[in-house]
């Protein structure tokens, strides 16, 4: 969801920021005539800080004031501003979920529920889980507010856009995202990066030479699957490195492959792809997309293509409505 992120700061930039008072309840965002509190806002600003924490394996409080590039733009402002856009595009989702009659179910509050749940088990454990919460000023409570958010603008979107929504998907957008957006590729990945530091030296001479030898072996005629299991670092079930994965070029994600595969001399598939990246070396097996895969990736392109029209959608909403951002830095 990057161009709407963009577009975002965009607007934010735009907007007025004012200095108000210190108290954790005065109002930072006025918008469709509601008060946000700014014990809201840090909810938002304290999920960034443990995203960061994460992306680059430290403490946020020793690496928020690092200084990201010649705007003077830090960790800490990046947070900053990534909370004040996700604050905003939540809260505009809000009021159209009530706007458009829906409510805060059970299932709905269990889905919350199990997306917690989720994100334990992918921190170690609820245990592991609430004590990265606390070191950002986070606690169970807070965090489920937050991902409650997540599962409102899902159910938005359904309402527009899903099977039984206002505006569905239909089946001939599908096929038309099948033929003019999408690859099938089986991805052979080598990454520069080793517990989220770039190698350099001997290290990243490894790298290379390991990717070398996987060029060597497609070349004097393995099987792609074959040199893709033997070398390949990313982690792929069995079926995709079999069958391969879609990518669509007009969704996020996978940006690195879409690179990798636009620089081909030959925009056809049948290919074997090489490439390099600031992250990784590539080869990616470009592979024609059939009536087979139509029928088992449709129902992944037509969840894509849902986000991609609510993004579209959403882009416009932000467009249109007038809010004013207030805080003290």
């Amino acid at each position: 969801m990057r161009r709407w992120i963009a577009l975002l700061l965009a607007v934010l930039l735009g907007s007025t920021i004012l200095v108000g008072c210190s108290e954790k309840d005065r109002t930072v965002l006025e918008i469709e005539g509601h008060e946000i509190p700014y014990s809201e806002y840090e909810i938002y600003f304290n999920n960034e800080k443990l995203k960061i924490s994460d992306a680059v394996g430290r403490p946020y409080e020793e690496v928020k004031d690092i200084r990201l590039d010649e705007d003077g733009n830090t960790y800490e402002s990046i947070a900053a501003a990534n909370a004040q856009s996700a604050l905003v595009f939540n809260k505009i989702c809000e009021f159209m979920f009530e706007e458009l009659g829906l409510s805060y179910t059970a299932e709905l509050e269990n889905q919350t529920e199990r997306l917690f749940q989720q994100q334990a088990e992918a921190n170690g454990g609820e245990e592991t889980y609430l004590k990265k919460l606390k070191e950002v000023g986070l606690d169970e409570e807070k965090e489920k507010r937050y991902l409650k958010a997540s599962i409102l603008n899902t159910a938005v979107k359904s309402a527009i856009y899903g099977p039984e929504g206002e505006n569905p998907v239909t089946e001939q957008e599908i096929a038309n995202e099948f033929r003019y957006n999408y690859y099938l590729i089986q991805p052979l990945m080598i990454s520069k990066f080793e517990n989220n530091t770039m190698l350099t030296g001997p290290q990243l001479q490894e790298k290379e030479k390991k990717y070398e030898q996987a060029k060597a072996a497609l070349s004097a005629g393995e099987e792609f699957t074959t040199v893709l299991k033997e070398y390949g670092e990313l982690e792929l079930s069995e079926q995709d490195c079999e069958r391969g994965i879609l990518i669509g070029s007009r969704i996020s994600g996978y940006d690195e492959y879409k690179a990798v595969l636009q620089s081909a001399e030959s925009q056809e598939p049948g290919q074997i792809v090489y490439g390099e990246t600031d992250s990784a070396f590539y080869a990616i097996h470009w592979l024609p997309i059939d009536e087979t895969v139509q029928e088992w990736g449709a129902e992944q392109v037509r969840i894509e293509l849902e986000e991609l029209k609510f993004q579209q959608y959403m882009e416009q909403q932000l467009l249109e409505t007038t809010y004013t951002f207030s805080l003290e830095q």
